[in-house]
């Protein structure tokens, strides 16, 4: 992918560039400078944190654009999931303030998920119905999935593991279907009330 960056002022401006798509295994970045040689950044969630200059969730690249000058961008992706590249070009500022206002946003729904999981773990305690422990599993690893998606498993869970992430991934949708399915047969009693439907779910689980 290709970019220019054109800076109108006279002063130099210092950027950040960043890649908000968390499971990208590299990313390489490169810029012109005005000698006419080029920058070489690399990251990519195959790579320790503690690689990154910035520690983040996203890869996060420096761009620096001198006054009245325009530079060109490079980026290369080599992926073996899904390739999306949404590119954002902050300044540091906004960009911190931008994170910021997203961690909590992030931070009130991985702890609501947290609460429904213990709720539903008391719940089970009480009235002993498998449903809940179902609801449970099920919770645990759908959200999952979506922190591995937001870069939180790989920033909280194994930073400096980041070959840990492909085992994440190739269990983590799968064992939410199979605890999704079987959340659903327990939920609307299939065993009870339609044998058919029950043994045709059974059946796909044990297909795929």
């Amino acid at each position: 992918f290709r970019f220019t960056v054109k800076n109108t002022e006279n002063v130099a401006q210092n950027l950040l560039l960043e890649v908000a798509y968390a499971p990208l295994d590299r990313i390489d970045f490169f810029q012109s400078d005005t000698s006419g040689t080029w920058l070489h950044q690399v990251g990519g969630d195959q790579f320790p944190l503690s690689q990154r200059k910035h520690k983040n969730r996203y890869m996060v690249f420096d761009v620096h654009v001198p006054g009245g000058k325009t530079v060109t961008c490079f980026v290369r992706v080599q992926s073996k999931s899904s390739i999306q590249i949404p590119l954002n070009l902050w300044q540091p500022e906004a960009f911190h303030l931008n994170n910021y206002e997203n961690q909590f946003a992030h931070g009130v729904f991985y702890g609501i998920m947290v609460i429904m999981v213990f709720y539903n773990f008391f719940l089970f305690i009480s009235i002993r119905d498998r449903t809940n422990i179902y609801y449970i599993i099920t919770l645990i690893f759908g959200t999952n999935v979506i922190a591995f998606f937001q870069g939180y498993s790989y920033y909280y869970l194994y930073p400096e593991h980041p070959e840990w992430g492909e085992l994440f991934a190739a269990l983590s949708g799968p064992l939410f279907i199979v605890a999704s399915v079987w959340l659903t047969r327990s939920f609307l009693m299939l065993r009870i009330f339609s044998h058919s439907f029950d043994d045709t779910a059974t059946t796909e689980i044990y297909t795929n």
